[in-house]
C-alpha cells in the first residue's frame, strides 16, 4: 500500500508579482524531495515544481557550483523568499502555464548568484482548486445577492426622501407666498396707516425753568379716530436735583386724560460738566379733537431735569463753537388690526 509522503517541514507566506498576490508554500519531505508551489490569489491558478533538491539544482542555471542537501536547500529558498541575509527572490511570468522564479544573493557581499527555478501549471484536473472557486463563486453571488437586497432598500429610503423633500420644498413655496403676501399687506396697512409726520428740530440754547415746558410745538391732528406717537431726543447739560417724570400735554382745552400722558422717569444726575441726551417718547390716545393744536414737554413742579437745553461752547470748552440741537417726531396713525 502506498501512503501519502507526509511534509516534515513546511514555510508559506504571500508574495506580490505585478501586482498580483500569490501563495506560496515550500515543503521538505522526509525522503529528501521538496515542492515549491505558488497560487494567484485572485485567478486561483497555481504553478509547482517537486522533486529532489539535487534534481531541482541540475535542472536549474545553476552558478553556485555546489551542492546542496535538501534541508540546505529548503534553507536558501526560506531566506531568499523572506528576503534575508542579502537573498532576495524575483519574478518573471512566462504564460499562464509557467512561473519563473529568480533566487539571487550575494556570496561575501561582492559576488552575485542567481538561481533560476521553472514552475509549471498544476491546474490540470486540479479537483481541490475548482472546489475552492466554486465555494468562491457560491460567496460572491451570497454577497451580490445581500448587496442587491440593501441597493433596494436604499432606492425605497431615497424614494421616501426624495418625496419628502420634494413635499418640504412645495410646502416652503407655499409659506414664502404667505409671508410674501402677509408682509406686503403688513406695508399696504402700515402705508395707509400713518396719516401725518411732523418733525421738529430745536438748536436754541436756553435754561430750563421749573414747571415750564421745555418746548412747545404745533400739531396738525387730521381724523379723530387716530393715536399720536411721539419721539424725542434731547441735548441738555448740567445735573439733575432728584428723580423726575416727563408729563406731555397736547391740546388747546384744559388738559384731561386724553390729553396729558406721564411719560418716561428721568434718575438723578449728577454730571455737571458734560453734555447727555434724554430719549423721550409717549402715545396719546383717545384724544378726538382735530386740527392744529399745542403739544409740549415739561417735568414734574420744583424738579430740575437738567440746567440747560441744546448747550454750547458757553457751558463747556468741548463744544467749541458748535452748537447742539433737539429734534422731535410726531406720527399721527390710524389703529387697525393687521390680522383681520
Amino acid at each position: 500500500m502506498n501512503y501519502p509522503k507526509m511534509a516534515s517541514i513546511t514555510y508559506d507566506t504571500i508574495v506580490e508579482i505585478e501586482k498580483e498576490k500569490y501563495t506560496i508554500e515550500i515543503k521538505k519531505f522526509t525522503d529528501d524531495e521538496i515542492s515549491i508551489e505558488m497560487e494567484n490569489m485572485n485567478s486561483k491558478l497555481r504553478y509547482g515544481i517537486k522533486k529532489s533538491a539535487k534534481e531541482i539544482m541540475t535542472l536549474t542555471n545553476n552558478e553556485l557550483k555546489m551542492e546542496l542537501d535538501s534541508m540546505q536547500f529548503f534553507t536558501v529558498l526560506k531566506k531568499a523568499i523572506s528576503s534575508t541575509n542579502n537573498m532576495k527572490m524575483n519574478y518573471l511570468m512566462n504564460n499562464e502555464s509557467q512561473l519563473m522564479l529568480y533566487f539571487i544573493w550575494k556570496v561575501e557581499e561582492l559576488i552575485e548568484k542567481k538561481m533560476e527555478i521553472m514552475l509549471v501549471s498544476l491546474n490540470v484536473a486540479d479537483v481541490t482548486r475548482m472546489s475552492k472557486m466554486m465555494i468562491d463563486l457560491d460567496k460572491y453571488k451570497t454577497d451580490l445577492i445581500a448587496l442587491k437586497e440593501q441597493y433596494s432598500h436604499m432606492s425605497i429610503n431615497y424614494n421616501e426622501l426624495l418625496n419628502k423633500l420634494t413635499a418640504g420644498n412645495k410646502q416652503s413655496e407655499e409659506n414664502l407666498v404667505h409671508v410674501h403676501d402677509a408682509t406686503k399687506k403688513i406695508q399696504e396697512i402700515q402705508k395707509n396707516n400713518i396719516i401725518n409726520v411732523t418733525i421738529f428740530t430745536d438748536n436754541t440754547r436756553r435754561a430750563y425753568e421749573k414747571g415750564k415746558p421745555v418746548f412747545t410745538v404745533k400739531v396738525n391732528k387730521k381724523q379723530k379716530d387716530t393715536i399720536l406717537v411721539i419721539s424725542a431726543t434731547l441735548c441738555v447739560h448740567g445735573e439733575s436735583n432728584a428723580g423726575t417724570c416727563q408729563i406731555w400735554t397736547y391740546g388747546n382745552k384744559i388738559p384731561s386724560k386724553n390729553s396729558m400722558v406721564n411719560g418716561q422717569s428721568e434718575g438723578y444726575v449728577n454730571n455737571s460738566g458734560y453734555a447727555r441726551q434724554i430719549i423721550c417718547s409717549a402715545v396719546i390716545e383717545g384724544h378726538e379733537c382735530t386740527g392744529i393744536q399745542t403739544l409740549n414737554l415739561k417735568w414734574d413742579d420744583d424738579m430740575t431735569p437738567f440746567l440747560f437745553i441744546n448747550p454750547n461752547s458757553t457751558d463747556h470748552i468741548n463744544f467749541k463753537k458748535h452748537q447742539t440741537c433737539s429734534t422731535i417726531r410726531v406720527e399721527e396713525i390710524l389703529q387697525q388690526n393687521i390680522y383681520e
